[in-house]
């Protein structure tokens, strides 16, 4: 038996509804005395199936609401589940025009959805896609099979298509359901991979080919190859010889840093035979800390790639002493890069070392020499100029003294002795001018006065005496002047420097410049003259540059010199005020 629907139920309580509102309107108005018992019962009868009928209508109501809304989320969900489906969703009518398309199908034919709804599947597909189709849609039971179709862009595309038929409630077809899967990557690589194999197969019977011509010429080559291996063998044997007559040390070590090859030559350097170090780092017959310095050696050269030479102490066993080497080594590596050998050769500079130390002794001591005659020679100026001024000065001084006096006695009653007098005080002056020269030549008397007072006067001098405008500048009067013998030194080096001008630059204008700081003194003399010859070595021009350069060397001082050709020479010459390097001072 069926259930009523809900709409039959509601019929039916709307006509009991009726007819309890009549009974009830009836007991109203009173009548109820003349209502027959057996219609009172079927009145609360008929009130009673109205309540049932209510209250089923009420329940089916709601089920009905809960069926509606479980069908609206699923409806939903399967709204949500084909527009995010990895396959492409297509549905035809009978009449195979498109009903219902997703994303994935327009995303697959490059049309936009709106363009592929409506429309006919003849109209989207070309003509082999439409036979293809047609073949699977025809079938009873349609397979899956590929399907080939072009987008709108003209590119080819290929799909996996399987289809189902949709039938009405009545069983009546309603149309064709199509799932497609995108697959043209893949048949892209297969066809790729096909074409690659055909072309593979072609070169492998080119290859074919040409193993067969190079097999032939590889018999042809291994002949040469074997003339070519006794060639080398000679070759190798010879370089052994010429190895191990090479008057040089030379060894080979391997990336560990053991020895694999010695020359007779490094056999006597170190003291050691080959065959008692061979294959090991010769680590029991050298000291530990120059073991230590030879393998960083060695991993430095690896680290580098370049040829690296190193001069060090080398352990030499047989005559139980430490000799100077050179060594040079130079990295080999393998195919790879990775470290294979090192190729070292030594040369024993230790004879070398010790003249070179002796030559440098001899020169500080020369230096020195140098110093001391150059000190010896300014106290003695200076002693000398003391003695002239105290001895011949005072006796010049006590002549004249008595010609003056003998000129006043004889001047009413002699006239010709006075002027003979008079001749012979000019004569006294001239000379005392000429020992004041002498003395100041010989030790000016505003060195004791400092160094800026004293480049003054010798400025002076040289302005007056060469007729070449000069000027002195002072910059940093304040800082500590020099001690007495770098003061002398600096004198006489300026002095020296305006000779030179005097004598070989034809200058018309002298600049002097001292700057004095707390840590130095420097001085710099500009002319205008004729310069210096271009490519002239300004350290062999003269003695007298090379005189300035010994002077400045002794007391750790620099010169340096900017000569332009016919535009004049540049001389600047710093000392320190206190150097270590200073020699000789004591």
């Amino acid at each position: 038996m069926k259930k009523w629907s809900v709409e039959t139920l509601s019929l039916a309580g709307a006509a009991l509804i009726v007819l309890l509102a009549a009974a009830i309107a009836l007991l109203a108005l009173g009548e109820v005395q003349q209502v027959a018992p057996a219609l009172q019962l079927l009145m609360f009868a008929l009130a009673g199936v109205a309540a049932a009928v209510l209250l089923r209508i009420r329940h089916l109501t709601l089920a009905h609401q809960r069926t509606h809304r479980r069908l609206s989320h699923s409806q939903a969900n399967f709204r949500h589940l084909v527009e995010t489906a990895h396959e492409g969703i297509w549905v035809l009518d009978n009449g195979a025009v498109t009903t219902f398309a997703n994303a994935r199908l327009a995303h697959m034919f490059d049309l936009p959805l709106a363009e592929i709804v409506g429309r006919s599947l003849y109209q989207l597909l070309a003509d082999t896609a439409r036979a293809e189709l047609d073949a699977i849609l025809d079938a009873d039971q349609p397979p899956r099979r590929d399907l080939r179709f072009r987008r709108r862009d003209g590119a080819p595309g290929w799909a996996i298509v399987s289809a189902r038929r949709m039938q009405q409630v009545d069983g009546a077809p309603s149309g064709t359901l199509l799932m497609l899967t995108d697959i043209s990557e893949r048949k892209a690589a297969e066809l790729a991979l096909e074409k690659a194999q055909q072309g593979l197969e072609q070169r492998i019977k080119l290859r074919t080919a040409e193993l067969i011509e190079s097999n032939q010429l590889l018999r042809a080559e291994v002949a040469v190859r074997q003339r070519a291996e006794l060639a080398l063998a000679q070759s190798e044997q010879r370089l052994q010889e010429i190895v191990t007559t090479m008057p040089v040390a030379l060894f080979v070590k391997d990336a560990q840093s053991r020895i694999i090859l010695m020359n007779k030559a490094a056999e006597d350097q170190w003291g050691l035979p080959f065959a008692e170090v061979s294959g090991t780092r010769a680590s029991a017959w050298f000291p530990p800390e120059q073991m230590a310095r030879f393998l960083a050696d060695d991993a430095a050269v690896f680290a580098g790639h370049k040829l690296m030479v190193f001069e060090e102490d080398s352990w030499n066993s047989a005559l139980r002493e430490n000799r100077q080497v050179q060594t040079f080594k130079k990295p080999v590596y393998d195919a790879g890069g990775a470290p294979e050998c090192l190729i070292c050769m030594c040369i024993d500079i230790t004879e070398r070392k010790r003249a070179e130390a002796h030559a440098k002794r001899s020169f500080s001591q020369l230096r020195q020499l140098s110093t001391h005659l150059d000190s010896v020679k300014e106290d003695e100026r200076k002693r000398i100029a003391r003695d002239i001024h105290d001895e011949l000065g005072q006796n010049l001084l006590a002549i004249k003294l008595d010609a003056e006096m003998l000129m006043a006695r004889t001047a009413a009653r002699h006239a010709q002795l006075r002027q003979r007098i008079g001749q012979a005080l000019s004569t006294i002056d001239g000379t005392i001018g000429s020992v004041r020269a002498i003395i100041n030549e010989l030790h000016p008397s505003t060195l004791e006065l400092g160094l800026p007072a004293a480049l003054e006067w010798l400025v002076g001098q040289f302005e007056r005496r060469s007729g070449v405008a000069s000027s002195l500048t002072v910059v940093g009067a304040d800082g500590a002047l020099p001690d007495g013998r770098r003061t002398a030194v600096i004198f006489r080096i300026t002095q020296e420097a305006l000779l030179n001008i005097l004598r070989h630059a034809q200058a018309t204008q002298v600049e002097v410049t001292l700057d004095i700081t707390p840590q130095r003194v420097a001085i710099r003399i500009d002319d205008d003259g004729v310069g210096m010859a271009p490519g002239a070595d300004a350290m062999d021009a003269g003695f007298g540059l090379r005189g300035i350069r010994e002077r400045l060397d002794a007391f750790g001082g620099t010169l340096r010199i900017e000569s332009r050709r016919g535009a004049g020479t540049a001389l600047e010459i710093t000392i320190p005020i206190a150097s270590d390097a200073t020699i000789g001072e004591n």
